[in-house]
């Protein structure tokens, strides 16, 4: 039984209480000219109130790209970011990738956090997924391609994943201190009717709050070819409480509670596809996400800011079927608790007509995972510390950003009785060959202690390899971004990022099964799991981005190509082939826009070992979307679009192949806000 459940409202009342949604989180957009490009070196950035190119930052209207193509899971907005793909059609199953690198049976190589708070890194079961997210709750999401800085720490050889949630301040309209917005939407293939609530005030200047509830209920949806994916009769409830209190000038206090709650009946193995289960193995499932987090900010003046936050995270899920003709049910649940605190501080000398700025960040994150299987009385549970420092040096035409971090790492100790420490570097510089034409470079050593072992094998299923070392390395990257005026009008404005990588990591850590529980060989019928470093990989490729805007008219392009080598001569398993997006959006006027994307993925053929061969297809998608706002009614908002528009049948190649995608698929969303 799902307790999560239990506080929360019937679902009829739910229904009648909240005929809308939520969703108009998001604000329109400045139409203010673009600023100078900024190069930050880490992230790619979906930003909901402004629009900021910069260099090695590709930044993305949440407006545009989110909230009209009215994305419910991460797989329909996250991979328009070139290096960026989600496997899993559905929110039991998903999985983000950053150049081939996630989460898989060996433990996570992304930091994903939401307002800070580390999501969980625990694996229940290996074909279930670890993100319970909802993309209507957030107003930017903030993706860092690759490893660039020290801040990101441990559990980030592939980069990280930020969302932030929306605040009062975000939905209220001018010279309200108080409002509400209500959103209704369907979906055709999925069969999805959503509907939420979301009321917000600000009474004054020392006091904002927001409480939005939502619900989507479906069907689960078909393929390309009309055949059944993901689940059915799936209701997933998504709740955000968020209190901020400013008690004096440049402090600030925020408590907030968030919930994520998934429960249908869904494929037992629920990552290799709901047909690839049938005949017996559709059954009641579930997963929960409860965070309460407790943050401070101070702020005295721009060249000063604290942020810290302690927070409590607990997750809960079930799978249950058949394993050959023996019933399993597999109930695992886990917490993490955490803390982070830092302090960016710019400092400024002159020294006669040139000035030397010095930007700092600094500061410290810890944080304590722990994960229990229902059948079993055993806790694992693993520490992490962290500390580092950076600055960015800025003179002239030239930055340097030299950075260091010092982590410790207490793995579970039935996976190894060593604890790790590990002190790593980072440097970063760039030269500005004219205000609008920079190249830059990055340097960053990595680090990943070994992971809690897979839940399900708690019942003395995992042989201790007291050996295993911790996956280190190191990424680096080079490219140059310029930015043009007046390419082919005097109104327009062009942007393009070009770069490539190389990240290196020893001792990567793998899982075998299959493993003699006394002796950790491998044997016929061995019913242990083992972890073992198995060497040297090596992922390589290029990203391209460009930009380009005239008066209401945007044009977007990615295009990102990565490819692994492990020290056996094989691939990753999940190398994806080389990815294009295509994006275009125009604002008609102040009350209507339309929008198209295009992704294409290029087929390819990934040996992941001696005998495991897979021919990946290509496949392209298209989806042609808009809004509208009456003038009468200007409260309202209308949304639509169709997604998928040619009904492709495909999977993503970072996917099983029985996981398909879903076809065709029309979506209607009314918004009111008032």
């Amino acid at each position: 039984m799902n307790t999560a459940n239990a506080s929360l409202p019937p679902r009829g009342a739910l229904r009648y209480l909240s005929l809308c949604v939520l969703t108009t989180l998001y604000s329109p957009l400045a139409t203010a000219s673009e600023p100078e490009p900024v190069t930050t070196l880490q992230t790619i950035t979906f930003n909901a109130r402004q629009y900021t190119p910069a260099k090695q930052t590709e930044n993305v209207r949440h407006e545009s790209s989110v909230k009209v193509q009215q994305a419910d899971l991460l797989n329909q907005y996250l991979p328009t970011v070139a290096g960026v793909n989600v496997g899993g059609t559905s929110g039991m199953d998903q999985h983000i990738y950053i150049r081939g690198l996630g989460s898989d049976n060996a433990g996570s190589a992304l930091k994903i956090t939401v307002d800070g708070v580390r999501q969980p890194e625990t694996r229940g079961f290996h074909h279930a997924g670890i993100s319970g997210l909802d993309p209507d709750l957030y107003k930017t999401t903030e993706v860092s391609v690759g490893n660039n800085s020290v801040t990101l720490g441990n559990n980030a050889i592939g980069g990280g994943v930020a969302f932030t949630t929306v605040d009062a301040q975000d939905l209220l309209l001018p010279d309200q201190k108080m409002g509400a917005k209500v959103k209704l939407g369907y979906a055709s293939n999925d069969q999805q009717f959503q509907r939420s609530l979301t009321t917000y005030a600000k009474p004054n200047e020392q006091l904002d709050m927001i409480v939005s509830y939502g619900e989507r209920d479906s069907d689960g949806g078909e393929d390309g070819k009309g055949n059944h994916i993901q689940g059915d009769d799936i209701t997933i409830k998504n709740i955000l409480a968020k209190v901020n209190v400013m008690p004096a000038e440049g402090h600030k206090i925020t408590a907030s509670y968030q919930s994520y709650d998934n429960d249908g009946n869904y494929p037992f193995r629920p990552n290799i596809g709901y047909q690839a289960n049938l005949p017996n193995n559709i059954h009641p499932g579930y997963t929960n996400n409860e965070t309460y987090a407790l943050g401070y900010e101070y702020k005295p003046h721009s060249n000063f800011e604290l942020n810290s936050k302690i927070y409590h995270l607990t997750n809960e899920s079930l799978s249950q079927g058949l394993r050959g003709t023996t019933p399993m049910r597999i109930a695992t649940s886990g917490k993490t608790d955490g803390m982070t605190a830092s302090i960016k501080q710019q400092l400024t000398q002159h020294h006669g007509d040139h000035a030397l700025t010095h930007t700092l960040n600094y500061g410290v994150e810890g944080y304590k995972k722990s994960a229990t299987l229902e059948s079993s009385d055993i806790t694992e549970d693993a520490t992490s510390v962290g500390v580092y420092l950076q600055d960015r040096i800025e003179l002239g035409r030239f930055a340097l950003t030299p950075g260091v971090r010092f982590d410790h790492y207490k793995p579970s100790e039935r996976l190894s009785s060593d604890d790790y420490n590990q002190l790593s570097g980072a440097l970063a510089g760039e030269f500005k060959l004219t205000p609008n034409h920079s190249l830059f470079a990055s340097y960053t050593q990595l680090f990943n202690g070994p992971p809690l072992p897979e839940t399900i094998h708690q019942s003395g299923q995992t042989f201790v390899n007291k050996d295993i070392e911790a996956e280190t390395g190191a990424n680096k990257e080079l490219g140059i971004s310029s930015r043009f005026r007046g390419v082919f009008d005097s109104q327009d404005s062009m942007s393009l990022t070009a770069k490539v990588f190389d990240t290196q990591y020893d001792n990567k850590i793998d899982r075998l099964t299959g493993i003699d529980c006394a002796t950790g060989n491998t044997v016929t019928g061995g019913q242990c799991a083992s972890y073992i470093n198995a060497g040297e990989t090596t992922v390589k490729g290029y990203e391209l981005s460009a930009k380009y805007r005239l008066n209401n008219m945007r044009l977007n392009a990615g295009y990102a190509h990565a490819k692994s080598d492990t020290e056996q001569g094989y691939q990753l398993n999940k190398d994806s082939g080389d990815q294009l997006n295509l994006g275009f959006n125009y604002d008609i006027n102040d009350r209507f826009s339309l929008g198209s994307a295009i992704r294409h993925v290029k087929g390819l053929t990934r040996r992941t070992s001696a005998t495991a061969v897979a021919d990946l297809p290509s496949f392209t998608t298209y989806d042609v979307f808009g809004s509208y706002r009456p003038s009468a009614l200007p409260q309202l908002t209308v949304d639509a679009g169709v997604y998928n528009l040619t009904d492709a049948y495909y999977y993503e190649h970072v996917s099983n192949t029985g996981d398909k995608a879903m076809g065709r698929n029309v979506k209607v969303a009314l918004s009111y806000q008032f």
